[in-house]
């Protein structure tokens, strides 16, 4: 029965019967991307759990349920990978994808539930690793949550069953598990694996901030001390991330850390300080040495030099306000992709 627009760009609508509704008219500051029923090019299930590009500058996204998809940035359509059956090799082994990794030789590696995919852009094929109980030389679970390849070519693979070291040559997994010595990792789940300057690598668990020492094999695992405000956080560890000045950055289920390492103490920041949410999915870092943070509540501009922060939430087009874990991405341009369980954000 009315219409009005006021001077912040606002569109207020009153209907007969059913109330007031207000549209929010201001363009949208991020894009969103989600699959469409009628565009085959569109992304094939909203639940996007990981974001990687490739040498070639293609943009690899792992859903859940719907496989993998490439995203060809210029032409912003999808490219979908999806099982079809059981034994063949021009499709991932398992259609949830939860990690991804581009190594060195351009090889795509495919954290799936179902174990560890190998894509060759080459041959267009996917080779697969899987749990043997017969073969210690297999990865150690098929529940794959984190890859990484180190500055010497060492590919790490990160499950809920321990962490692993690939052998390209012989294609042999290396195991460590959680054991009753002091020095083995702390917790057999791993989401995020980085390596620092010195040519540590460090891994988020559930469980504790692991520091391994890839010569003596020892792992040093940094908890949460009740009576230490310098100690983590909180044990819960989901992201990690090492910035220009080569800080490292954890975030965890109760806050975003900065780990100062001459005293490893740590320096926490949550909702007190600004942050829209303290669970931490993800950290990027912008060409203007600001870190963004997706969250259970949005996503997070945080400037840590000046301690400035600027909060988005879904009325600024994002996906939602929950993202995924690790499902983040800042391409060579400079384009930052977040996402989470309704789909993909530019």
């Amino acid at each position: 029965r009315s219409v009005f627009r006021d001077n912040s760009g606002n569109l207020w609508i009153g209907t007969m019967g059913s109330g007031l509704n207000k549209v929010n008219l201001k363009p949208k500051k991020f894009r969103h991307y989600q699959k469409k029923i009628n565009n085959p090019f569109s992304l094939s299930e909203n639940y996007v759990r990981a974001i990687e590009e490739d040498k070639n500058g293609n943009l690899w996204i792992g859903t859940l349920i719907g496989g993998l998809n490439r995203f060809d940035v210029k032409e912003e359509k999808f490219y979908h990978y999806k099982k079809e059956n059981e034994y063949n090799s021009d499709f991932p082994n398992d259609n949830n994808v939860w990690s991804l990794f581009a190594d060195n030789n351009n090889f795509l590696w495919i954290g799936t539930n179902n174990g560890l995919n190998k894509y060759n852009p080459v041959t267009k094929k996917f080779t697969y690793y899987v749990h043997d109980n017969r073969n210690k030389a297999s990865i150690s679970d098929n529940a794959v949550r984190g890859i990484f390849q180190d500055r010497k070519g060492n590919l790490w693979i990160g499950t809920e069953g321990g962490l692993n070291k690939f052998d390209y040559q012989a294609e042999t997994f290396k195991n460590y598990i959680k054991g009753s010595g002091s020095s083995s990792i702390s917790d057999n789940t791993i989401w995020k694996i980085i390596e620092d300057e010195q040519g540590n690598i460090w891994l988020a668990t559930n469980d504790g901030l692991n520091r391994f020492d890839p010569y003596t094999e020892i792992f040093t695992v940094f908890t949460k001390d009740n009576n230490n405000p310098k100690s983590i956080s909180h044990n819960g560890i989901r992201t990690l991330f090492i910035d220009k000045k080569r800080n490292l950055w954890i975030g965890t289920q109760n806050g975003l850390n900065k780990f100062d390492e001459r005293t490893e103490t740590f320096l926490r920041f949550d909702e007190n300080n600004g942050l829209p949410n303290s669970f931490i999915y993800g950290i990027l870092e912008d060409n203007d040495e600001n870190l963004w943070l997706s969250t259970n509540k949005g996503l997070c501009c945080f400037n840590p030099e000046v301690g400035h922060i600027r909060n988005f939430d879904v009325y600024d087009g994002l996906q939602d306000y929950e993202f995924n874990t690790n499902a983040c991405c800042k391409t060579k341009s400079g384009e930052m992709y977040f996402a989470g369980p309704a789909g993909l954000n530019r």
